[in-house]
């Protein structure tokens, strides 16, 4: 069996997964921040994306410390939020369990047809300031009797917070210190929006025609 690098496979999948992301687009389930973005990765022909997130903000409840499919979540936002927004979330809490707040990077997940486009990709990524982008995995499929190997580019970037709140029902930073964590909190995500930026204009200039 022959091992080849994108060719059909990937337009194939692209078909599939542009019609959700179209669906997704029109129903306003894709963040706001980074349509652009995905639009300009979508058209060319050696990409496509997958879930892909601008950064966002998350209050949430951990059973125990990376227990991510055990969590529960009280309060997600994509922007930079006002304490009243993060107190009304808070009150929702029952006490149980670990109380962390989240804030985090901008995610972009892209298939690549080849590994000469995802190195481009990851390049421009790291360039625009998404300083953790790196080639993340490589998928395999099968077509007319060829193994196919789709490679997957995660563009991410250094911003992240993991505040821990509370425990066994005592919330443990007073107002005053809230209100410091959301201003960290803004400071992230508005580095993040400028690096959002530089990425859309890097895009634009390097991925004409390609």
């Amino acid at each position: 069996m022959r091992l080849v690098y994108g060719g059909h496979l990937i337009k194939v999948n692209k078909i599939s997964e542009m019609e959700a992301f179209n669906s997704k687009l029109e129903a306003g389930e894709i963040d706001e921040h980074i349509i652009e973005i995905l639009k300009l990765i979508n058209s060319s022909e050696n990409y496509y994306t997958t879930s892909s997130c601008s950064g966002r903000i998350q209050l949430i409840v951990l059973p125990k410390l990376g227990d991510k499919p055990g969590s529960r979540i009280l309060g997600k936002w994509h922007d930079i939020i006002e304490y009243e927004e993060l107190d009304a979330a808070l009150k929702s809490w029952d006490g149980k369990d670990i109380l962390m707040l989240l804030v985090q990077s901008p995610v972009i997940h892209a298939v690549c047809s080849d590994l000469e486009s995802a190195l481009i990709l990851r390049n421009i990524g790291s360039a625009s300031g998404f300083k953790y982008s790196t080639i993340r995995s490589i998928q395999s499929g099968k077509e007319e009797g060829e193994l196919q190997k789709n490679i997957i580019v995660e563009i991410l970037s250094t911003e992240r917070m993991d505040v821990p709140l509370g425990n066994k029902g005592k919330l443990y930073p007073e107002e005053d210190y809230l209100r410091y964590i959301l201003e960290l909190a803004a400071m992230c995500m508005e580095r993040s929006r400028g690096k959002l930026e530089r990425l859309k204009a890097n895009l634009e200039k390097q991925l004409e025609g390609k």
